[in-house]
C-alpha cells in the first residue's frame, strides 16, 4: 500500500475492498520474510560447512589441546 502511497484510511472502513488489500498486504509480507528465511538458510548452511571443514584441517591440532574436564596428558 505504501508503494502506492494509498493508506487504510483512504478506504471506507465498511468496504470489502478494503480486506482484500490488506490480505494482500500480508501474503506478500509474509512471502517477503519466506525468501528472506530462506536466504538466510541457505547462507547458515554455507557457514556450517566452512566451519566443519577448519575443523577437519585442524583436527590434528585439536587433538594436541585438552578439551573442558580432560587432564592434559
Amino acid at each position: 500500500m505504501m508503494r502506492h502511497k494509498l493508506y487504510c484510511s483512504d478506504i471506507p472502513l465498511h468496504d470489502l475492498s478494503r480486506d482484500f488489500v490488506l490480505l494482500a498486504e500480508q501474503r506478500q509480507a509474509e512471502a517477503d520474510l519466506k525468501e528472506k528465511f530462506e536466504k538466510l538458510t541457505i547462507e547458515i548452511q554455507a557457514e556450517k560447512m566452512r566451519s566443519d571443514a577448519l575443523v577437519q584441517r585442524m583436527s590434528g591440532l585439536l587433538a594436541c589441546f585438552p578439551f573442558k574436564g580432560e587432564k592434559a596428558a
